[in-house]
């Protein structure tokens, strides 16, 4: 599997737990380069998913700037 698949799965684990437990436990989600090696397509749709659980689930994103 290439780097992108495997992220793209350990995510989709970690948002089915999340959405499991939500109800019982709206713990935020946070975001440190998850996505990084994600192609334009699979960003796309990774940021509808959090539109959508944003109502359930505050979402936290830390960014690397990478330059000056």
């Amino acid at each position: 599997m290439s780097q992108a698949t495997k992220e793209q799965l350990y995510l989709a684990i970690r948002l089915a737990l999340i959405e499991m437990i939500a109800e019982d436990f709206p713990l935020p989600i946070l975001i440190d380069d998850g996505f990084v090696n994600f192609d334009a397509e699979r960003l796309d749709l990774l940021m509808q998913l959090l539109k959508y659980r944003k109502y359930e689930n505050q979402v936290i994103f830390f960014l690397v700037s990478q330059g000056n």
